[in-house]
């Protein structure tokens, strides 16, 4: 692993769900996989002394409101931390991203119609896990 590799921690209470996801985080050579951690009170302190740029929350609907709160709270405290969220329940990813830029009107404008912009394009359909496990398969023969 180099140190300009994306450095990624897995949380995660999905027993079966966290296995798969970690087989296939480990299989990846340009993101490296710092480990799993359960889904605590603990999380904010781990991350304050774990240097990451991604997050990756696996939750079933059981963990929903627990996990948005969690979120929540991640993103105040580390708002350069991308969160990436898979859902067991409806087979969903959501991303979420803080930046902070300076405050300029020139540089709102263009934000605000990037966002625009972004929201009038048409959704694209992600891969599925299991093809992405059918990829990072493939990738390991």
């Amino acid at each position: 692993m180099s140190a300009n590799e994306p450095r990624l921690v897995l949380i995660c209470e999905p027993h079966l769900l966290g296995e798969g996801l970690e087989k296939i985080l480990t299989s990846l050579s340009d993101i490296e996989f710092v480990g799993s951690w359960p889904i605590d009170n603990r999380i904010l302190s781990r991350l304050s002394q774990q240097p990451l740029d991604i997050l990756l929350i696996g939750d079933d609907k059981s963990q929903n409101e627990q996990i948005t709160r969690l979120t929540a709270k991640i993103l105040e405290k580390f708002p350069d931390l991308s969160i990436i969220r898979v859902s067991m329940q409806n087979n969903t990813l959501q991303v979420y991203s803080s930046q902070r830029m300076p405050a300029r009107t020139a540089s709102l404008l263009e934000v605000i119609r990037n966002v625009a912009v972004q929201q009038s394009l048409p959704h694209r359909e992600l891969p599925s896990l299991d093809e992405e496990t059918a990829h990072a398969q493939d990738n390991q023969t």
